[in-house]
């Protein structure tokens, strides 16, 4: 079984690619994809500050495990990102200028 340990490093600015580190240590990169069906995400991400840089961060089941694992070695071959609007004071008008929704993403 691989369990997702954090999301490692990501692409800053689209969020064309990031690297998810399970458990073991290892790293798998996901290249972004499609948009997404209405399925739960497995990484959440957010736009920090005016200069629109993405933060993302593994999403957690109730009993606070990362819910992107799976039974055989490996972490998933595809995965969904979920984007999120800023927060903060300037919000409502930096929303409309980034990316919002899922996407799927897969491993390279």
């Amino acid at each position: 079984m691989s369990v997702a340990k954090s999301v490692a490093e990501l692409e800053p600015k689209e969020l064309d690619w990031l690297d998810v580190e399970d458990e073991d240590g290892k790293k798998w990169r996901y290249r972004r994809g499609s948009i997404a069906a209405d399925v739960p995400a497995h990484v959440q991400s957010r736009y920090f500050g005016r200069s629109r840089t993405l933060r993302a961060v593994l999403v957690r089941g109730p009993d606070g495990r990362p819910v992107l694992w799976q039974e055989e070695p490996g972490l998933p071959q595809k995965i969904v990102v979920e984007y999120t609007a800023p927060a903060g004071k300037a919000a409502a008008e930096e929303a409309a200028a980034c990316r919002q929704g899922k996407l799927e993403y897969e491993r390279e």
